[in-house]
């Protein structure tokens, strides 16, 4: 959602990137977490609205055109998996938001989009990302 409308944006230039990583499980604690993050390299957000971020119904767009309830959706999906979110932006240095999910281990499972690349399409509309798994797009002849 805000990913969206940061490319939305961003259209004159600029980075977003999109990773995840193992978070080990600290001293106490049940398991391990999956870290998400999403960052832009974009003018970051100022402290009011930094501060709002997760507030229901805030949003920085023109009445009727957003709801101010994605950064929400996304922060009370991860807590009620037992994870959590949070966002750290700097003015003129970006804007970085962290989701943390439980990890589950299953084992045997195999991993299908390990070495995958994501590629996004815009649209007037907004947008499509598209994950590639080089493997399974490799001719097989």
């Amino acid at each position: 959602m805000e990913l969206f409308r940061a490319l939305r944006r961003g259209a004159g230039g600029g980075a977003i990137t999109v990773a995840a990583r193992n978070v080990e499980a600290s001293a106490g604690a049940a398991r391990g977490f999956v870290e998400i993050v999403v960052a832009d390299d974009g003018e970051g957000m100022p402290d009011e609205v930094l501060s709002q971020a997760f507030t229901p119904y805030f949003t920085t767009k023109a009445a009727g055109s957003g709801t101010g309830l994605g950064l929400l959706q996304v922060k009370r999906f991860a807590e009620g998996r037992g994870g959590a979110g949070c966002i750290e932006s700097e003015r003129g240095g970006g804007t970085l938001v962290r989701l943390f999910l439980p990890r589950v281990h299953a084992a045997g499972l195999p991993g299908r989009i390990v070495g995958a690349g994501i590629a996004y399409t815009q649209s007037p509309n907004g947008g499509v990302f598209h994950v590639v798994n080089p493997a399974a797009a490799a001719p097989t002849s």
